[in-house]
This record gives C-alpha cells, sequence and structure tokens, in this order.
C-alpha cells in the first residue's frame, strides 16, 4: 500500500484527492500535459523523471530540458551520449530507424540511425568524413596500413587481381584505351626529356647501385673511353667482343629508324650500330612479342642494311672463340 503518493486530481473516478493502491495495481489516468488517457501504476509514476505524464510528453519535456538537444526536420535529437532521437510527436525513434542529418563538416546530408551514431567515433560526421578525421590518427593509421598489407598479401587475394588484371587486359576495348593513353603520354618530347632527366640524376646520385654484380644493367667504359649505360648484361658480355676486334669502332643506340606497324609510325632504336660496315646489331634476351613485330618490320622496311640478331646462343659461340667474321657470314651471308 502506498497512500503518501499524491495521484493527479484528474481520475475518471471523479474528484479524488488520495488514494491507497497497490504499487504494481495498474490505473488510468489523464496526463497532465495533453490531457489524453494513460494507463500506468505506482511503481512507475515513483521512478519516472516526469511524473503523471504519458510516454510521449515526458521525453518531449525531458528532451527539452536538456542543454544538447536540437531540433532538426521535425526530430528532437540528444546528442549526450548515449545519443536518442524522438519526432515532435514524443515517438522514440528505433535504434536501427533510419533518418537524415547533415555532416557537421562538409554540410552535406547523409543517411544514419542511432545505433550506427552511437558507435561512431566522430558523431554527426558523415562516413567519408569521419575516416579522415580518424586517419589523422597515427595508431589509427598504422593499424590499418598493416590490415591492409595483410590483405593484399594473402594468396586468394594475388589470385583474384591476377584474374581481373588478366581480364581486363584480354578485352580489346581496355587494352587498347590503356595502350593508347601509354603512347600519348610517353610519345611527347616533354615527357622522354623528364624520364630522361630522372634516369640521369638517379644513375648520378646512386653510382654504387649500378653494377652488373647485383643488377641487370650498369655502366661500361670502351675502349675509348666513352662510358655507356647498358641495360642488359647480354649487352655488357657482347661490347667486351667488339672491344677485342682491333680497329672496329662501335656506337650504342646512336640512332633511330622510324618503322610503320599495323599503320602506326613507331620508333626502332637499334643497341650497337657499326658505321664502317653499315651493319646494326640487335642483343636480345627474351624476345618479347612486340619487340618481336618491330624487328620483322625493320628488318623488312630497311633491306638495304645489314642486320645481325645475337642471341644467347650466338653470345656463347662468340665468347667461345668463333670470329665475329663468321656470324656476320651466317646471318648476312
Amino acid at each position: 500500500m502506498c497512500s503518501k503518493l499524491k495521484i493527479n486530481k484528474k481520475l475518471f473516478q471523479g474528484e479524488i484527492n488520495e488514494i491507497s493502491l497497490k504499487r504494481k495495481q495498474r490505473f488510468k489516468i489523464l496526463c497532465e500535459s495533453c490531457d489524453k488517457e494513460y494507463s500506468t501504476y505506482l511503481a512507475i509514476e515513483s521512478t519516472k523523471k516526469n511524473p503523471w505524464m504519458c510516454k510521449k510528453c515526458g521525453l518531449r519535456k525531458s528532451f527539452s530540458t536538456r542543454q544538447n538537444a536540437v531540433v532538426k526536420e521535425g526530430i528532437l535529437f540528444n546528442f549526450e551520449f548515449p545519443m536518442q532521437s524522438t519526432d515532435i510527436n514524443g515517438n522514440l525513434l528505433g535504434n536501427y530507424q533510419k533518418f537524415k542529418l547533415q555532416c557537421l563538416s562538409c554540410k552535406k546530408e547523409y543517411e544514419t540511425t542511432i545505433s550506427n551514431e552511437n558507435s561512431k567515433k566522430n558523431r554527426l560526421k558523415c562516413a567519408s568524413c569521419a575516416i579522415k578525421l580518424e586517419w589523422k590518427e597515427k595508431k589509427y593509421r598504422s593499424k590499418h596500413c598493416e590490415a591492409f598489407k595483410e590483405a593484399a598479401n594473402r594468396p586468394e587475394v594475388k589470385k583474384r587481381q591476377s584474374e581481373l588484371s588478366i581480364a581486363r587486359w584480354n578485352n580489346d576495348e581496355i587494352r587498347d584505351r590503356m595502350l593508347n593513353g601509354q603512347r600519348k603520354t610517353r610519345s611527347t618530347d616533354e615527357w622522354k626529356k623528364a624520364a630522361s632527366e630522372r634516369s640521369i640524376k638517379w644513375h648520378l646520385e646512386n653510382p654504387g647501385k649500378c653494377s652488373f654484380k647485383s643488377r641487370r644493367q650498369g655502366y661500361y667504359i670502351s675502349k675509348l673511353g666513352i662510358k655507356y649505360w647498358f641495360r642488359s648484361s647480354y649487352e655488357f658480355r657482347f661490347a667486351k667482343i667488339l672491344d677485342e676486334i682491333e680497329g672496329l669502332l662501335w656506337e650504342y643506340e646512336s640512332k633511330s629508324y622510324k618503322v610503320n606497324i599495323d599503320n602506326r609510325i613507331t620508333v626502332y632504336l637499334p643497341d650497337f650500330i657499326i658505321p664502317s660496315r653499315n651493319l646494326i646489331i640487335e642483343v636480345k634476351g627474351y624476345f618479347y612479342p612486340d619487340a618481336r613485330k618491330k624487328w620483322d618490320a625493320f628488318c623488312v622496311q630497311y633491306p638495304q642494311i645489314k642486320k645481325l640478331l645475337i642471341r644467347k646462343r650466338e653470345l656463347e659461340v662468340l665468347e667461345s672463340g668463333e670470329s665475329f667474321e663468321d656470324q656476320i657470314k651466317k646471318q648476312c651471308g
């Protein structure tokens, strides 16, 4: 029995000042705010912050009294943790009920839920702004970078990426678009000049990294004292053979020739040129299909020039003692 708690005078039974009821004995009463009937009992009313009010009016009053409450588009939000929201009628929105908010950083509207906002570190911000703020933190950045590396190194991820790249390359439209983009950028004089300057600068700053002992490319000084940069160890070995021949002068990538391949003009740059014999020498390890196609087109379009192709087998034969003249007779006649 609870006779000390005074019940609202607006009871259906009439004008009664006091009534003795059990704590969990349910009864009906009128709301002091909206004068609507609602069902309650003394145990609830004694613990409520706003007693003798229905659920809607009690929520509305509690939200309006808080300092951090904001009304936006008919929804009343409490930005204290845990975040809650209710509409103008006092209906409490569910944790997973979607609604729109304006991001405090970029001022753009985004869709969210109460549960999503409570779980975010940077609340009241859209996904992109929240990630940008978190990415500035060193711990968050290092943690996610390690996770990205681990995910990228998984065998299934590598396999999937390889399959996607092969599928893209097998698509004629995508492959042509990629090749055309490379040709446009790399065919300009500005790109060639910048690439040459970058290469020269890197090799001058890192002379110790340019050696044939550790890499398949490096510097070579000819018998005339000219310094060349070779991109292949085969070129390095063949240049030694040429320097051993007395009275033979050679040049490295000194002249280029225009070649027409499938109605497209491209440039062929031979490896070695011997001007005294009108001889061009191409040194190849693995012959890629594009390089083979360019070599065949050059042989057809410049029949007046003698050509010599040096592969691994020919290089080993020359190093074993066969004369350079015999190799020319075999290929050029």
